[in-house]
């Protein structure tokens, strides 16, 4: 039998091509594959220069916009930013009603390590997370920014605090700490620092909390009831709801079912 076909193949039309370096800015002229008069004008051969890189591409920025008509539209921005160790630090957000809000990261080696001037004191358990490397967010804080860059504009709105336990070369949660007052805080009730007043740690709340001391404004909202021998959380007491919550571990992979 003869079935007709047809070969559309690239194969097909470059033919006998020929391969020439050329100097940037030269004109050539490119005929037609099938040998008629020069199908293309004069084209000009200009060359760029591509570099390959390896490392981290972090994100900056976002815009979002919802369209309430074809015309109208409302925006947020979102500004990320990272430390020295490109852990996430800061996610500043914009909303359409010109509002600045910050949501920051605290973690161990900024409460405490040898490092941290006014830190966790040395043998503390933040202390000994930073000594052994560890890199682990304890705490989360939310500010309502002001209009300028001062930081003692800001208004604290929300913030929650993790505690650890590290022993044995095994981290383990113990429980968390939310911020619970009906009025936003200002900078320096929380942090302690004063406009002009003399340098020192942020952080001296989470501190507070590690040490049992539970600072103005907050209050245990969750508590550690059991865990596995990875420190894994199985049972979770949900204060003030009168309820637990349980979790299943795949113990080969350590994920949470």
């Amino acid at each position: 039998d003869f079935s007709p076909s047809a070969d559309f193949g690239s194969s097909l039309y470059f033919n006998n091509v020929k391969k020439a370096k050329v100097a940037s800015g030269i004109a050539i002229t490119v005929g037609n594959p099938f040998d008629y008069h020069a199908y293309y004008p004069n084209k000009k051969i200009y060359t760029d220069t591509y570099l390959p890189f390896t490392g981290r591409t972090p994100l900056r920025c976002t815009n979002v916009r919802t369209y309430i008509s074809d015309t109208r539209y409302i925006e947020d921005s979102t500004v990320y930013a990272y430390d020295d160790r490109h852990n996430i630090k800061k996610i500043t957000t914009l909303n359409s009603k010109g509002e600045k809000f910050s949501t920051e990261y605290v973690y161990n080696y900024e409460v405490g390590g040898t490092t941290v001037v006014g830190g966790a004191a040395p043998g503390s358990v933040l202390y000994n997370m930073t000594e052994t490397g560890l890199e682990q967010v304890v705490s989360t804080e939310r500010w309502k920014l002001g209009t300028g860059s001062n930081v003692f504009d800001q208004k604290l709105v929300d913030a929650n605090v993790t505690t650890f336990n590290y022993q044995g070369g095994v981290l383990r949660t113990k429980g968390a700490y939310s911020f619970r007052s009906a009025e936003p805080f200002s900078y320096s009730a929380y942090t302690g620092l004063t406009m002009g007043g003399p340098a020192g740690n942020p952080y001296a709340q989470v501190i507070n909390i590690y040490q049992g001391q539970v600072p103005n404004g907050f209050e245990k909202t969750t508590e550690i009831k059991i865990e596995d021998a990875k420190g894994n959380p199985l049972q979770t007491q949900l204060l003030g709801l009168e309820s637990f919550k349980s979790m299943i571990w795949d113990m080969d992979k350590g994920k949470l079912l």
